[in-house]
C-alpha cells in the first residue's frame, strides 16, 4: 500500500510560499506570499495569495480575512477529503470526425465517442471534455472521488 493510500479524510499539508515577481512590471522583484493548502487523499489544493500585512497578522496568530479573487483552487468542496481515481478510454477517429472538432456537442454525439463517456458514466466517472491526441485517437478521461 503506498503512501497516498494510507491518507484520511483530513489529512492536510500545509506549505507557505514566497514567490519573487519576475518581468518588467512594476512589482518586479517583490516577494508574493501565499497559503497552500492540498487534501491528501483527493490531491486537490486551495492556494490564497498574501499580502505582507496579511502575513504578518497570520504570523501573531490573528486571523485574515481575503477577497475571492485572492483564492484559486478546490472549484467544489464536494470531493474533499474523498481518494481521486481516473479512467482513460480511447477510440480510433473515423473519417470525417476532423469536422466536429470545434464543437464539442457534436463530438460528444459521435458514435465511437458516445460509447465510450456512456461506459465511463456507467461505472461512475465524470467525463473531461473528448479530445483527440496526436496518434488519431479519440481520448476520454473520466475522473471520481472515492469516500474513504
Amino acid at each position: 500500500m503506498s503512501h497516498r493510500d494510507e491518507r484520511k479524510p483530513g489529512d492536510l499539508s500545509i506549505r507557505f510560499g514566497f514567490a519573487r515577481v519576475f518581468g518588467g512590471g512594476p512589482d518586479q522583484g517583490e516577494l508574493r506570499p501565499s497559503l497552500s493548502i492540498t487534501d491528501g487523499p483527493s490531491g486537490k489544493s486551495i492556494e490564497i495569495e498574501l499580502n505582507p500585512a496579511d502575513l504578518a497578522e497570520l504570523m501573531s496568530g490573528s486571523e485574515v480575512q481575503v477577497t475571492a479573487a485572492a483564492v484559486s483552487g478546490f472549484r467544489a468542496l464536494r470531493d474533499f477529503g474523498k481518494r481521486h481515481e481516473m479512467s482513460t478510454r480511447t477510440a480510433k477517429s473515423e473519417p470525417g470526425d476532423y469536422r466536429h472538432l470545434r464543437d464539442t456537442n457534436k463530438v460528444k454525439a459521435l458514435p465511437h465517442v458516445a460509447a465510450m463517456i456512456a461506459d465511463l458514466e456507467d461505472a461512475g466517472y465524470r467525463c473531461d471534455l473528448p479530445r483527440l491526441n496526436n496518434a488519431g485517437m479519440w481520448t476520454v478521461v473520466g475522473r471520481r472521488y472515492i469516500e474513504q
